[in-house]
């Protein structure tokens, strides 16, 4: 019996420093993400751990667009970014249904693997992402956004694809269409 005791001691113990180390990521991911943002001077918003810049806010028809929410879904060009502190923001690229984001060399072999076309998503669906369900609630059709994700909030620590573990990541969006 006191075999076990020691056991799960040591256990919480190793349980309580991956926490430790996943909160200090998260944070230098967080603290990485708003000097970036302030630097760029964003009028950037904090939405359940989710950094969204909506680059035009300033176009005609912004406040009477139609809202996503989780009772819609929405019509969406996509980017899926590594975080980077460079001026565009934006890393490596590891996922579009852009085709002009993508050289002509490559092209051929990744229209094999998905489509280059606009995707219809809805935030109530648990396989979406939970930082882009997050990010993306409350943005109007028409908004283009970029959302930044603490890895946590995108793939976690586990590699996926291209994504290596616990990859700070920006999904650049074009909410091209709400469907109520």
């Amino acid at each position: 019996m006191r075999r076990f005791y020691v056991i799960a001691a040591l256990a919480a113990l190793v349980a309580g420093g991956c926490s430790k180390q996943d909160d200090t990521l998260e944070e230098t991911q967080r603290t990485s993400f708003t000097s970036y943002l302030k630097g760029q001077q964003y009028a950037y918003t904090e939405q359940s751990g989710v950094y969204r810049y909506i680059t035009n806010t300033d176009r005609e028809g912004y406040g009477t667009a139609p809202v996503l929410d989780g009772e819609s879904s929405a019509v969406i060009d996509f980017a899926v970014y590594a975080f980077s502190s460079g001026s565009s923001g934006k890393g490596e690229l590891y996922y579009t249904n852009r085709k002009d984001l993508i050289d002509e060399e490559s092209l051929t072999d990744l229209e094999h693997y998905w489509p280059f076309e606009p995707q219809e998503i809805s935030l109530s669906d648990s396989r979406l992402v939970k930082g882009v369900r997050l990010g993306l609630d409350g943005c109007r059709q028409g908004d283009s956004v970029q959302l930044f994700l603490v890895s946590r909030l995108g793939y976690g620590n586990k590699p996926l694809g291209l994504v290596p573990a616990n990859t700070p990541l920006v999904w650049d969006i074009v909410v091209n269409q709400v469907v109520k």
